[in-house]
């Protein structure tokens, strides 16, 4: 025969599961404090980010465990009718991160994205700078970090680009009469020179075909936000080209 549990043992049951919750909780909340203090990469932000989800899901269940320790003996018929509930709760509430922590595994297992590389989907841009159980951290360059869902990148299209400067393309307006060919070197020259161009990627400078008026040039820049500078400054030194050209033609003359 199954003797009742005293309150010695009930007390003790009791109190070792809040004190297990509160343990838990404790290592999640120090944790989450070491984190930003850690480089995003290698085995540490790895192991401080386990913590942090063992300490909340130490806290979640044995705070039930306390709870449930603690109701009187009459609640003991609707315990299982009561954990069903709980779990049929916690399920539908946490179904999106169920979501992200599945899709999160199967971005872990394909390993496509990782931390440096550029990553371009219909509605988001940016360099991986961090991979989370949930989401996906981005630098769009504009001073922000983004968050993308796991879920919403195995569920979508994107590319991805090793190479992490963005690559930008300004189109300019060359109305005086300079060869194509001379347009062609002084823009590559300009863009070289540009102290908004990341190093070690060459421009590339075309013509339009249907303007022959209009120049594109291509290139990568340090960050997105460098992109207007960088279209100002072109301008700016095609326009001083310009009037040094016909000055220089004036002189000939």
């Amino acid at each position: 025969m199954i003797e009742p549990m005293t309150n010695t043992s009930f007390s003790a049951s009791v109190f070792g599961s809040i004190t297990i919750a509160i343990l838990g909780l404790i290592l999640a909340i120090g944790a989450s404090a070491f984190i930003p203090h850690l480089r995003s990469t290698g085995i540490l932000p790895l192991l401080a980010r386990g913590a942090v989800f063992a300490g909340r899901l130490l806290a979640i269940l044995f705070g039930i465990s306390a709870i449930l320790a603690a109701l009187p003996a009459s609640f003991d018929p609707a315990i299982p009718y009561m954990l069903i509930a709980l779990g049929l709760t916690i399920g539908w509430s946490s179904k999106e991160l169920i979501q992200d922590l599945a899709a999160g595994a199967v971005l872990l297992i394909e390993r496509k994205i990782r931390i440096g590389v550029r990553l371009t989907s219909e509605n988001h841009s940016g360099v991986v700078v961090h991979l989370g159980f949930r989401a996906v951290y981005l630098d769009t360059g504009q001073g922000g970090i983004t968050t993308v869902p796991n879920r919403a990148l195995t569920a979508a299209s994107f590319s991805l680009d090793p190479v992490s400067d963005p690559p930008v393309t300004v189109r300019l307006r060359i109305i005086d009469p300079i060869a194509p060919t001379e347009v062609h070197k002084n823009l590559c020259s300009m863009a070289l020179m540009s102290p908004f161009v990341a190093p070690s990627y060459r421009p590339t400078v075309a013509q339009s075909d249907e303007n022959s008026e209009m120049w594109d040039v291509t290139c990568r820049l340090l960050r997105t936000s460098h992109e207007h500078r960088f279209k100002g400054a072109m301008e700016h030194l095609i326009q001083r080209y310009i009037e040094s050209s016909s000055s220089d033609k004036g002189v000939e003359t």
